[in-house]
């Protein structure tokens, strides 16, 4: 049955209530000695930023103090700020040396010696709270503009401490009532988490018999979000299931993890509390794992211990049975611990065969306790919109003889011979294209020329031992073996992580000037297929060389695919590979093959006289790049819509060559200048100048290139319209008008109204698109059909979010992926059953800012379809096309010092 009308799980809050904040700065002497050993941190590795690496403080401070609402960076940065700001003023007495231990642990590089000789001279009796407290009317802290940013962590507080104190909450399963009591997770960013304790045994099902049980929770989250022209935030919840570990590990992974810690005591002053959970980070440290220094001193004042890193992942139930008992600890260690599954724990033997997600029965079961036990109004509906054909008014997922893109089919449209040849065929503009296929074994080079002849329905003849020629003339593969070059980089296991590391960079480097010399040099359009072992088949991980092959490939002008070796034993019937099959559609989706028209007239309303254009943010981090700063390139994809022709650019790119075919543009971001400030000062430029000057060319950027689109014809010469589609998340860094409180109300924004004529801002459409990320959109229940999903996808208008019903939101779901199968019932709780796939699509948010000649819903329905535009997947994406283009362009923005992209395998089916 059809979904017609959707709740969203979004609220305002009306309360009387009052909330009390007391405060703590950081005393300067302390500010000043804290910023000098960061100063000759920097100094003497050479690498980094030069400020206090509070961003590992505040976590373990928070789990010692779980009262603290908010915490400031800039507390340790500038005078003034309160660094903390807390419901409970507490005994600071262990807090001084708790932050020294802190200190100790984060600054060991610069010698023992010199940092006691820093921390002797720090007097302990300078920390004190402020004498005066601070109390906000909760209805009225967004008004005030002191208050505005702490009502994001305190909103959510309130009304997690409120549901806790209500007791237990009923989930209704199929044949039973689930009775889950939730305690609080302390967590740094802001929004608050409850957590069910003890854990639900979950059945897990083979056929209609149980097979085994699962330990999970169930996490409730609270958040605070903006919406597009609403001046009142709204409250969102979260539903999701917490996986734990059982059965015995052989190690925890090399990188470490979070272990979540349960305990009744507050460990800054040893108080009893509720029990409550902190997930800890541990950390590496010579060679050896080991919890945080301060809070290992801190809790054996406190007369307890945190588990012993290494019996822990051989008893990951640790201490378990105490289950959620509020008594005082009556041994040393008896504090509780649990490790949430990771897929990072694959590595280490450990395996689930419990699904994410819940039901929607479960959604709806929480979403009627929020309104039974909170003080919470819900925010409008969302109502299903009709698509239809523009000419007979018929439903658009009816057959449509004249679409490529039938919703009912669902088929990857690559897939199809006829589809595929005409896409390659056409990028290579009548030109041949070599196909190098890289090979370790005879049974994959045979595979992958096979694949190759289906897909682009041609039959190849050897021309000679190494080279194939398609009876058309248009298709070129050549075989060459890999020789030794896919071997181990040569790097012991025996060396120090960091010494590790550093040697695989000078290898990769090494490895890849060789690989580029060993492969000929083309004289077209050239992609190859790697033949190559998986990850798991390198130890240590730094002697992996596949980004060596991605790089030296690339360096010689193959757009190049990774794949691993398919054993001969394991040949399907029909003598083809799911792998392969992905091998050689990744090819042809780099070299920008792309079956056309994207947009079909008569289904969808919209002339193909259009530009599809997307802004997409490629980010490096400190990590990986060799001047340790952060940066960023912007990149633009556009597509034609009536011919499919993708091209990309990027402002240091269009500045002087304007488009590039995708297949060439992806190659050049190898050669990318990761920096943005265009002194040679760097570090005399402050954050904010920075900042500002990164926005000032990503707005010149964007203005430019639009530009171009709206002057040039898609076909013929008939002025064309721009599509222009932007991620908030991706984008807003840079498009600072992104945010909700500077989003155009109908109007273009001034940094591309100045730069554009009246007759193009009327041919210019933008759109803002939103995903689940960090929970900024929200869930939503059937009206009155509790379990009903959205199954078939579709866009939903949401009415009464906005302050003016001049603005709408849009909501577009997707439909389920074809792995969502047999999933769980409309009257079944995921705690009825653990393997049945939830199937709850998240809302992708769309906000219209400017669509002159076209109608709000016809705008919000073309992109709500172009998520199902994308020939490589027969599922929709998660983003409308073209962002598919612009993200997989990540895959070449990369240098020795990456690790290797997951996504850049593809594993046996």
């Amino acid at each position: 049955m059809i979904v017609k009308t959707l709740l969203p799980g979004a609220w305002a809050l009306h309360s009387d209530q009052k909330i009390q904040l007391f405060t703590l700065q950081v005393p300067s002497s302390w500010r000043r000695s804290a910023q000098a050993l960061a100063q000759r941190k920097c100094q003497m590795l050479g690498r980094g930023y030069p400020s206090v690496p509070v961003y590992s403080l505040d976590p373990i401070l928070m789990a010692s103090f779980p009262q603290i609402v908010e915490a400031k960076r800039g507390g340790w940065q500038r005078a003034g700020i309160p660094w903390i700001s807390a419901t409970e003023r507490i005994d600071l007495y262990d807090l001084p040396e708790f932050i020294k231990n802190w200190l100790r642990e984060e600054f060991l590089c610069l010698g023992e010696d010199e940092v006691e000789e820093t921390l002797a001279r720090l007097d302990s009796s300078l920390w004190q709270w402020d004498k005066k407290n601070i109390t906000y009317p909760i209805d009225q802290l967004f008004e005030n503009p002191e208050s505005r940013s702490l009502c994001f962590s305190t909103i959510p507080d309130l009304l997690a401490t409120e549901l806790m104190q209500q007791g237990e909450i009923n989930f209704e399963g199929e044949n039973a009532s689930y009775s889950l009591t939730f305690y609080r997770t302390i967590r740094l960013n802001q929004s608050a988490e409850l957590m069910s304790w003890p854990p639900t045994d979950i059945p897990i099902f083979k056929g209609k018999q149980s097979s085994g049980i699962e330990k999970v929770s169930f996490v409730i989250s609270f958040s605070l979000q903006t919406l597009p022209w609403r001046q009142e935030p709204v409250i969102y919840h979260a539903l999701s299931v917490r996986r734990w570990m059982t059965d015995p590990l052989k190690k925890l992974p090399y990188k470490g993890c979070s272990i979540y810690i349960g305990d009744t005591h507050r460990w800054l002053d040893g108080r009893q509390q509720p029990l409550m959970f902190m997930p800890i980070s541990v950390t590496r440290s010579n060679r050896q794992l080991s919890w945080p220094l301060a809070l290992r001193e801190l809790l054996t004042i406190n007369d307890a211990s945190l588990p012993n890193l290494e019996a822990l992942p051989r008893r990951p139930k640790w201490n378990w049975e105490r289950s959620h008992s509020r008594h005082p600890r009556s041994e040393q260690s008896d504090v509780l611990a649990a490790i949430a599954y990771h897929s990072s724990f694959s590595r280490c033997g450990a395996s689930t065969d419990c699904l994410p997600g819940v039901s929607p029965k479960d959604l709806y079961s929480l979403d009627k306790a929020l309104l039974e036990h909170l003080p919470i109004e819900r925010v409008g509906k969302a109502t299903r919109l009709k698509i239809r054909h523009k000419k007979h008014g018929a439903k658009a997922d009816s057959q449509s003889a004249s679409s490529l893109w039938d919703r009912r089919s669902r088929k990857t449209q690559m897939l199809s011979p006829a589809i595929a040849q005409t896409a390659v065929l056409k990028v290579c503009r009548q030109q041949s294209l070599i196909l190098l296929i890289i090979w370790e074994t005879p049974y994959m080079r045979d595979i992958l020329i096979d694949e190759i002849s289906k897909r682009l329905e041609t039959e190849l003849v050897a021309q000679t031992d190494m080279t194939y020629v398609g009876l058309n003339g248009k298709i070129e593969v050549q075989t060459r073996h890999i020789s030794d070059l896919s071997q181990p980089l040569e790097i012991s296991k025996n060396l120090s992580p960091s010494r590790r590391q550093q040697l695989r960079v000078e290898l990769i480097q090494q490895r890849a000037k060789e690989i580029t010399d060993y492969l000929p040099t083309p004289d077209r359009l050239s992609g190859a297929i790697i033949e190559i072992k998986p990850k798991n088949a390198y130890f240590p991980p730094e002697t992996d060389p596949k980004l060596a092959w991605r790089i030296g490939a690339a360096r010689q002008g193959y757009l190049n695919q990774h794949i691993n070796p398919i054993q001969q034993k394991k040949k399907k019937p029909d003598g083809g590979y799911h792998s392969a099959q992905s091998a050689v559609l990744d090819c042809f989706r780099q070299i920008g093959a792309m079956p056309a028209p994207v947009v079909d007239e008569e289904v969808d309303g919209v002339s193909t006289n259009l530009w599809l254009t997307c802004f997409h943010v490629l980010r490096r981090d400190r990590r990986t790049t060799a001047s340790s700063q952060t940066v960023k390139v912007a990149i633009m994809v556009r597509v034609n819509a009536l011919t499919g022709e993708v091209q990309i650019t990027t402002s240091s790119i269009f500045s002087i060559e304007g488009w590039l075919p995708y297949s060439v543009g992806i190659l050049r971001l190898l050669d990318e200048n990761w920096s943005v400030a265009s002194s040679d000062n760097r570090a005399e430029i402050s954050y904010q100048d920075r900042r500002r000057a990164e926005q000032r060319q990503a707005d010149q950027f964007v203005a430019m290139c639009l530009k171009s689109c709206l002057e040039q014809p898609v076909k013929d010469h008939k002025q064309p319209n721009v599509l222009f589609m932007v991620s908030a998340q991706n984008g807003r860094e840079l498009l600072s008008w992104l945010t909700n409180p500077r989003l155009p109300q109908k109007a273009l924004p001034n940094t591309l109204k100045n730069q554009l004529s009246a007759s193009e801002c009327d041919r210019l459409w933008i759109v803002r698109i939103r995903e689940h990320i960090r929970g900024e959109t929200p869930t939503a229940i059937a009206k009155g059909k509790p379990g009903s999903r959205v199954s078939t996808g579709g866009i939903f208008k949401w009415n009464g979010a906005c302050d003016s019903a001049e603005h709408t939101i849009f909501l577009s779901f997707r439909d389920l992926l074809n792995s969502e199968q047999r999933v769980l019932n409309a009257d079944q709780s995921r705690l009825d059953k653990g393997n049945a796939p939830a199937a709850n699509p998240k809302p992708l948010e769309i906000a219209l800012i400017h669509n002159p000649g076209i109608e709000d819903e016809q705008l919000a329905i073309l992109v709500h379809v172009l998520r199902s535009r994308w020939p490589y997947f027969s599922n929709d994406v998660a983003l409308p096309f073209p962002f598919p283009f612009a993200i997989k362009a990540k895959e070449y923005a990369i240098n020795a010092r990456d690790n290797p992209q997951d996504s850049d395998e593809h594993r046996e089916a």
